[in-house]
């Protein structure tokens, strides 16, 4: 459910008129690395947030591998993903 929520944040920054990638990163990074998740991958889908057309979609994909980010997790190989997309207006 948090990489949901950070993928959301992310996503939120990505609709606002003007935003860039890097705002995007950056929100997902603070709030991932404050969650204390480790080893995360984003995407952004398109990954320059400017070239959006209004009724369009922006894509923030996050990524993390259960092991490090649980405690004693069972199925430490497993790798969890959220993906949220948010429409252009």
């Amino acid at each position: 459910q948090f990489l949901e929520i950070v993928a959301y944040e992310g996503a939120r920054v990505g609709v606002v008129p003007g935003a860039e990638s890097a705002n995007v990163i950056y929100k997902c990074e603070t709030l991932l690395q404050a969650g204390g998740i480790v080893d995360y991958t984003i995407a952004a889908t398109p990954s320059d947030p400017p070239t959006l057309e209004p009724g369009s979609y922006f894509t923030v994909e996050i990524s993390a591998p259960l092991g490090p980010n649980s405690l004693g997790a069972i199925f430490t190989s497993s790798i969890l993903t959220q993906r949220v997309s948010l429409r252009f207006d």
